[in-house]
């Protein structure tokens, strides 16, 4: 498996460079989409931490050269003329709510002004009542109308948790739960006219998002009792 990462990471060194469709698949004209590069990123920065902590040989300079490179180039390209937000693409205006997983990957500490700019520019332009997001405004090529893609939700969740706003997490995530079925199943998509559950159904990826927010919020709230606990203790 190590060898498929180093093989893997070999070919990235030069695909990060070229255009793309991004995670929504864009039927318009590739561009440098900002969530791309992130992932790219990712992919230097996570082999780094799981081959040292694994104890395996790989060319870590090399690739903490690149990732440093990739990073370096997002900041330079793929923010707003005022530095505020990450854009959808090198050279837009444009917002995207994959962004929202800029402060999960780790790319910036989730207390830095360009990310926190980020997820303020999402909540404005693309959450909907019921903290549910529309992904991007730009036309995608498709026909027919946008739906609310549910993973984005259960992102923002663990985004609050990032910033430490615990609170409004529990809220959030507890508001999302009740938008599950009698099963308490969860579809890929809600319809934001109607609040039906559509798409793929049920989908492993926005239980994925279930399972991640809970696991996370219990965690930070066991630390903030222990914290609170240890204060006591004489």
């Amino acid at each position: 498996m190590w060898n498929f990462v180093i093989d893997f990471l070999k070919k990235l060194e030069s695909l990060w460079k070229e255009p793309d469709s991004s995670i929504w698949e864009f039927r318009t004209e590739r561009k440098h989409y900002v969530y791309s590069k992130l992932l790219c990123w990712a992919a230097f920065d996570k082999a780094i931490q799981m081959g040292r902590i694994l104890k395996m040989s790989a060319p870590y300079e090399a690739w903490k050269a690149i990732a440093g490179q990739i990073k370096q180039t997002i900041l330079d390209n793929g923010t707003d003329p005022s530095h505020s937000y990450l854009t959808q693409s090198f050279g837009s205006d444009q917002i995207d709510a994959a962004l929202l997983r800029a402060p999960l990957l780790g790319i910036l500490p989730a207390s830095d002004p360009l990310i926190t700019g980020t997820v303020a520019k999402i909540e404005k332009e693309l959450m909907h009542d019921g903290y549910i997001f529309r992904r991007y405004l730009n036309d995608d090529g498709l026909k027919g109308d946008d739906n609310a893609f549910l993973m984005l939700s259960f992102w923002y969740v663990e985004d609050l948790i990032e910033m430490g706003k615990l609170k409004k997490a529990r809220e959030v995530f507890e508001s999302l739960l009740q938008r599950s079925n009698h099963l308490n199943l969860f579809s890929e998509e809600i319809d934001f006219s109607t609040g039906d559950l559509i798409g793929n159904f049920p989908q492993a990826l926005s239980h994925i998002g279930v399972i991640r927010c809970a696991s996370r919020l219990t965690d930070s709230f066991k630390q903030n009792l222990r914290t609170s606990e240890s204060r006591y203790n004489y």
